[in-house]
């Protein structure tokens, strides 16, 4: 049996062999299958077999636009038939001359739908969780409960996908880039706005974009490993106009008024928030990536580190205190987001956004410290009010032509800020008051243009322009007399103008190899900042300046090895030139070399296991150390100016991941190694009686992290687990005053929650998080933080929810424990589905009024109390028309 069966294999193989060999003089036949709709069907069988005998001679299957091609043997009738599932059988008589030089022979076919029948039918329904390339589809239906108010509430019971107590949204452990609708950008790196404000109950799907490009003309043509996701909506919303209202009232004071509403098409879309409030919403931290950093997060652009910065930030980094918690803040908040189509080619974008914030807030802190073998304690008692104004105005154009993009893209920002703290430090009245003016302009223009199918050049220029003109009043600790701030003796002012300016070309060429891609960059830039302030009595000079021009060329090429194995290698050549102008006058110029190398191994299509070095040295221009720091700074205003620094680093990464989306089980873990050989630096600080010289060096530096992370989805529960965990060292020899010393860092956080997704009945979200750090240095010390949580969930009816939300939050140091218990009510009622909803909340339920928090450093521990929100009243309404 077996020798008949290799004869046959023998003689099919001379057969295809002979017919191959044969058909290059053959007449070709070639169409398109379209169904009754002019549609084109894919995998279509197609044969051709003889008309009298109707044995095979060759066969085909129709290709995604429909079209198939097969070869004639000779003279002669035929038969072609098309068979699909679904459609009727067509069969075809035709005649070939056979000629070899003849033109190809069209027939194009017509297949008609035909009743399927079947004896017994299984309706199953579709998977919650559809993998196609590198876009993983999502459909949130299995995972939602009903009673998310906003779309960061709902990205929480998505497998894979975790959003912080700051909104940063991550997948499988890495940040996202970007959150579109719809398939459009409207917020950028400032997405916060649009997850925790746009209302869940519209979302009908949540696309995962891997390996996410935001230039369609280089996909496929550079390695890019970015995450982005794309927000589909339901069909029901379609052009209509929805949004939510929110009104806080606090018990016994306190207020907040809250209204956003979008309207998005294929064609436009349209979002504009307004917040108004003194509950401690976090205005500033959705705002934070719009109004500080102007760099983007995943695909790097030359002058990214230019920044355009006012001083909003994060104003709550105690504990979990991110949510409505902490009383801070008097927050008002517009902003607005359009997208346009202007015909086929051009696309238009606006941004405008306004913040103010005004900030009272009262801490007492005691610090336990070591310093020469004696232990000593500060106190201190502070009170402090803050203000700033932040206004933002983009607007992009993007044109697309046959194999060619364009993006203009401008931003405009001013901000004023201003400050006052008055205490008192170890008995001694301590304060200090100051203002800032900060204007800017950054304009970015980028040329693509697609070459050929496997060639590209883009070509970016940017332009950078940052003026901050400040004044500020400190204590004249020198009691040389009078007072410059009115109504206060022992103050006096300073004035200083900051001034950034960027401006920088560079160009890339892509280009696709048979099994890799290669990628070439040449850029040059020029920095240049200024620091200028009147001169005093106690220092004769104007200011500092810096003059940092820079080169540089980059390569990078990838190669793949089959299927499983890739292979990045790269490097940067880097000249730089800095002329630091101020008392003297001098240049500083450096070259470097910088490698880096990425292996990965991809076994299958669920594992994938990475290793990556890169060699770093970063120059950078002006330094300034405590900038106008009050509750931070050791009770006095101090404002630096670098001259030259540069920090070269090792880093590499390990990684490995697990992601089978289709069954909802997504594992990571990391290993991370950063070695800093040399690090070295020099920086003048003006104070205001005296000048200082100083020099920092930082001799093998090594800070390693480890962290792992899991997410199972259990559909037959419908339940989510999520677990993490995380661990840094962190070991390095600084200068302080001409003496070495060595320093020791040591944290570990990890946690888990379980959470249900049951239609009805009970749900319950539980879990714990726990943080561990300690110090050493002058002495060693520990802290610990931990938090519990349990949300308890109750839907009667299908348009009646009742949640329940509970924390416990204690923080540990030397001394006793401080513990916090946070409790908030939600009711909610949704009389239209899709319509219309109410949501009637109680937070702080049991009117919680102050936290302790314990925190170590190198020489000790820090204690602070904090004033918390006292009991609010949350009336919320959804609305769709």
């Amino acid at each position: 049996m077996s020798d008949r069966r290799g004869i046959g294999r023998f003689g099919v193989a001379i057969s295809i062999f002979c017919i191959s060999f044969h058909v290059s003089g053959q007449q070709q036949i070639q169409g398109h299958v379209r169904d009754s709709l002019n549609i084109p069907v894919s995998h279509v069988s197609v044969v051709l077999s003889g008309a009298s005998d109707s044995l095979i001679i060759d066969y085909a299957y129709s290709g995604p636009s429909g079209g198939y091609r097969l070869e004639c043997p000779g003279a002669g009738r035929y038969s072609v038939t098309f068979r699909s599932l679904g459609y009727r059988t067509r069969s075809v008589r035709l005649h070939c001359p056979g000629h070899p030089h003849l033109a190809p022979r069209i027939l194009n076919t017509t297949l008609f739908p035909a009743p399927l029948e079947l004896d017994t039918v299984y309706v199953a329904p579709p998977p919650a969780v559809h993998v196609h390339g590198d876009t993983v589809d999502i459909s949130v239906r299995q995972f939602r409960r009903g009673n998310e108010p906003a779309v960061a509430d709902l990205l929480k019971l998505l497998p894979g996908i975790s959003v912080d107590a700051e909104g940063v949204v991550r997948v499988n452990g890495r940040p996202v880039e970007k959150v579109l609708i719809g398939g459009d950008d409207l917020f950028g790196n400032g997405y916060q706005l649009l997850t925790r404000n746009l209302d869940a109950e519209v979302i009908d799907r949540v696309q995962v974009i891997r390996n996410y490009d935001s230039n369609p003309l280089l996909a496929g043509l550079r390695q890019v490993q970015g995450v982005a996701l794309n927000l589909e909506l339901k069909d029901s919303v379609g052009a209509s106009v929805f949004g939510r209202w929110v009104s806080l009232k606090g018990m016994p004071a306190g207020f907040g008024q809250m209204l956003h509403a979008a309207k998005i098409a294929s064609r436009s879309k349209q979002f504009a928030i307004a917040d108004l409030n003194n509950t401690g919403r976090d205005a500033t931290g959705e705002l934070y990536e719009l109004l500080y950093p102007e760099q983007l997060t995943g695909e790097t652009f030359v002058g990214d580190k230019a920044s355009l910065r006012t001083r909003l930030g994060n104003p709550n980094p105690w504990g979990s205190l991110q949510e409505f918690r902490y009383e801070a803040n008097e927050a008002e908040t517009f902003a607005g987001s359009a997208r346009f189509e202007a015909g086929a080619a051009n696309k238009l974008h606006f941004l405008l956004v306004y913040s103010g914030d005004e900030t009272r807030a009262g801490a007492s802190t005691s610090e336990d410290y070591r310093a020469g073998g004696a232990d000593f304690r500060n106190s201190e008692t502070m009170a402090y009010r803050g203000f700033e104004r932040a206004g933002m105005a983009r607007a992009g154009l993007v044109r697309e032509l046959a194999g060619m993009r364009l993006e203009w893209v401008n931003t405009l920002k001013y901000s004023v800020f201003g400050e006052r703290q008055t205490g008192e430090f170890n008995g001694r009245a301590v304060g200090g008051s100051a203002r800032e003016v900060r204007s800017g302009l950054d304009s970015r223009l980028t040329w693509t243009r697609r070459l050929d199918a496997r060639s590209a050049l883009q070509v970016t220029g940017r332009y950078v322009t940052d003026r901050m003109p400040f004044r500020q009043w400190i204590p004249d600790i020198s009691g040389s007399g009078s007072s410059n701030l009115p109504g206060v003796d022992g103050f006096i002012e300073q004035k200083s103008r900051n001034h950034l300016g960027f401006l920088g070309v560079e160009a890339t060429c892509f280009r696709k190899a048979s099994s890799g891609m290669l990628q070439g960059t040449v850029g040059v830039t020029h920095r240049a900042e200024n620091l200028v302030f009147p001169p005093y009595d106690w220092f004769h000079m104007g200011g500092f300046g810096n003059g940092l021009f820079t080169a540089y060329m980059r390569g990078e090429i990838e190669q793949s090895f089959g299927k499983q194995l890739q292979l990045l290698a790269g490097g940067a050549l880097v000249f730089g030139r800095n002329r630091y102008s101020g008392e003297d006058a001098f240049y500083t110029s450096y070259l470097n070399l910088l490698p880096k190398i990425r292996l990965t191994w991809n076994p299958n299509d669920l594992n994938t296991l990475s290793f990556s070095y890169s060699l770093g040295a970063e120059p950078s221009g002006l330094q300034e150390h405590a900038g106008a720091y009050f509750l931070m700074g050791y009770r006095n205003i101090r404002r630096g100016v670098g001259e030259f620094f540069l920090g070269r680093s090792h880093r590499f990464l390990f990684n490995y991941q697990f992601g089978d989306w289709g069954n909802s089980t997504m594992l990571r873990a990391s290993l991370a190694v950063n070695r800093e050989d040399r690090c070295l630096g020099s920086f003048r600080v003006v104070w205001p009686q005296f000048t200082v010289d100083s020099q920092q060096r930082f001799d093998r530096a090594t800070s390693v992290s480890l962290g792992a992370s899991g997410n199972w989805f259990v559909p037959g529960l419908e339940s989510n687990l999520k677990a993490e965990y995380h661990l840094s060292r962190r070991i390095f020899q600084d200068r302080i005053n001409f003496a070495l010393r060595s320093l020791e860092g040591l944290s570990t956080r990890w946690g888990a929650a379980w959470r249900t997704a049951w239609d009805r009945g009970f749900n319950l979200h539980a879990g714990s998080r726990w943080n561990w750090s300690a110090t050493r240095g002058d002495w060693r010390n520990t802290a610990q933080s931990s938090e519990y949580f349990l949300d308890l969930e109750f839907r009667p009816r299908p348009d009646w929810f009742l949640t329940l939300k509970s924390r416990r939050e204690a923080f540990r140091g030397s001394g006793k424990p401080a513990i916090a218990w946070f409790s908030d009510l939600d009711v909610r009622y949704r009389p239209r589905a899709g319509q219309l909803a109410y949501r009637l909340g109680v937070r702080n339920l049991f009117n919680t009024r102050s936290y302790r928090t314990v925190f170590p450093t190198d020489t000790g521990e820090v204690t602070s109390t904090l004033n918390l929100l006292p009991r609010l009243i949350a009336l919320e309404a959804e609305f769709r028309f």
